[in-house]
């Protein structure tokens, strides 16, 4: 399902971009000249969601709001097909968070 939604955005949104979120930002740390050495920690979790709320949740997605500008009814018109599609009340949606921490340079 994860694929399906993605063709859809990459379909209705020419050029679109995850944005900074899914950007290594490691680099970025290290050319501020501020920090000690990076370190980098990932860590990943599924949660069961109800399918209305997964599908409602769309609404509120601000990088493809951004980017879809009055794309954006059809977009979520689109994923709400998909995941209707699928005939389950509940999917498994996996979340995943990147943390980039550092401790500050002495001065």
């Amino acid at each position: 399902m994860q694929k399906e939604i993605e063709n859809i955005l990459k379909r209705q949104i020419p050029g679109y971009s995850y944005g900074s979120r899914r950007e290594d930002q490691t680099e970025v740390i290290n050319q501020s000249g501020l920090y000690k050495d990076v370190i980098y920690i990932e860590g990943s979790v599924v949660h069961d969601l109800l399918a209305e709320d997964f599908i409602e949740g769309w609404k509120s997605h601000g990088t493809v709001q951004r980017q879809s500008k009055e794309k954006f009814d059809l977009v979520n018109l689109q994923i709400r097909k998909v995941v209707e599609a699928k005939g389950s009340k509940y999917i498994k949606v996996p979340y995943t968070t990147r943390i980039w921490m550092a401790q500050l340079k002495d001065r």
